[in-house]
Parts: structure tokens; sequence; C-alpha cells
């Protein structure tokens, strides 16, 4: 099993060609995992962990997305020169495929199903992006980073995230302070287990619960946009299905 929701959508014939020792690859909590400036030539599918994408702004970096099993990295780059300036960085331990941008832009000449798939994708991280902007503007820090956590922890298929509170306030653009007392309140709360250098997942309802809507929205988008949320093998292809409100764990 491919473990990565995009890559399931492959032909049979094409994850063999993929799915070999040599195409994993493995990145530790903090290192950085694509960098647009670097001579980057993969395409990266991860099926355990997650990264955040960091667009630079100033001396400090946003968070404008996050990819676990259910994406990919790098795909803009597969298709066009641009470079762009957004920054992928493992929040955890992370475990991947990975592909060649040649050998990547050959299986969507062969399999146009899987490449509408991939075109679809794309154009839910940019949708991502833009909620993230908006919601940034609307609505109460609180609210976004239990929403952006909850997140994480889906497509990450972790239990625990090597984040400190410094790290997270540089995310969300948050003084560290205020960072503290947003962790402080969904530790009590039971929502969220944190020590020094590692956030770990409480009790999931009450971190929904604290969030605002736009995470449920994103998620819908993707529902609307017919991208996968689970895994089921069927007829040399793995079928992906839409009818979850939200990603499921993966068959390994």
């Amino acid at each position: 099993m491919a473990g990565n929701l995009l890559l399931a959508g492959a032909l049979q014939r094409a994850r063999e060609e993929l799915f070999v020792p040599e195409a994993q690859r493995r990145w530790t909590a903090g290192a950085v995992v694509y960098d647009p400036r670097a001579d980057n030539a993969e395409i990266i599918f991860p099926y355990s962990g997650v990264a955040a994408l960091l667009t630079p702004v100033g001396s400090s970096s946003i968070l404008t997305g996050a990819v676990g099993c259910d994406g990919a990295i790098g795909l803009l780059q597969a298709f066009t020169p641009q470079t762009g300036s957004t920054v992928a960085v493992a929040l955890s331990d992370m475990d991947a495929w990975a592909v060649d941008r040649a050998t990547f832009r050959k299986i969507c000449d062969e399999d146009r199903p899987f490449a509408d798939l991939i075109g679809r994708y794309v154009e839910f991280l940019a949708l991502e992006a833009e909620r993230e902007i908006a919601c940034r503007s609307c609505h109460d820090g609180r609210k976004r980073v239990a929403g952006w956590l909850g997140h994480l922890f889906d497509v990450s298929r972790c239990a625990e995230l090597r984040l400190n509170q410094a790290a997270l306030a540089q995310m969300f653009c948050v003084q560290r302070t205020t960072m503290n007392s947003f962790a402080k309140a969904l530790k009590q709360s039971g929502a969220l287990r944190y020590r020094r250098v590692a956030l770990s997942l409480g009790e999931r309802t009450e971190l929904d619960r604290r969030a605002c809507g736009c995470r449920a929205e994103v998620v819908q988008a993707r529902l609307n946009m017919d991208l996968p949320t689970s895994i089921g093998e069927q007829d040399g292809r793995d079928q992906w299905n839409v009818g979850s409100d939200r990603l499921v764990e993966l068959e390994r």
C-alpha cells in the first residue's frame, strides 16, 4: 500500500515503477524537506509525518499550508520553471516516496485520470492558502491555532509533533507569550498535551470544539473537488472515497 492518497490514484503499473526501496526518503523533525531555491529534482509524496508550508514574509515565515499523507510537495516545479518561495519543513519525523520530475511527467502523460487528480490537488492548495489568509484576518488566534493543530494531527498520522512554542509562534505570526497562553488553555482543557519540544493530541473533540470553522470548510472543499480522503483497493487501481468528513487513517 502506498500510504499516500494521491499516489493511490496511480495505475498499478505506475506504482510498480514508483514503489521501490531506493524511492523512499526520511527526514527528521525540523529538517527542510523542500526549498524551491535549491536544486530540487524530486516530487515528494509523504506517507507518514507532516511538513508545514512556510512562506517568508520579511524576517519571519508564516504557515500557508501543510502536506502529509494527503498530498505532495514540489508539484508546481514539475511542470513550470517557476520557483516560488514557500519552503516545506518537517514537523515530525517524515517518511515519503520521492519521484524524479521526468518520471512523474511520464506517468501523468500515460495516466490521464491521475494527471487530472494532481491538477485538482494543485488547485486545492491554492484554495487552502486563500482560506488561511482570510482566517488570519477574521478569526481569533486561539480558534485558528486549534483548527490548524487538528489538521496537522490528521494528515501526519502521528500522535506527536516536534514543535516548541517558539516555532508555533513564528508559524502563526503571534508573540511567544501569546502562543504560551493559547497552548496553556488547550492543555488545561485536555485538548492538547505538550512538553518542551513536542505536542501530542489529547481529547480530539475538545480540540475541534475550540477551532474556528475554516478547517471544516477546507475539508468540505476537498470533498467538493473529488479529492481522495480514504483508500480501498479495487481492480488494479486504488479507489478514493469522498464521503468522510475527516481524513481517515489509511490501511498500511
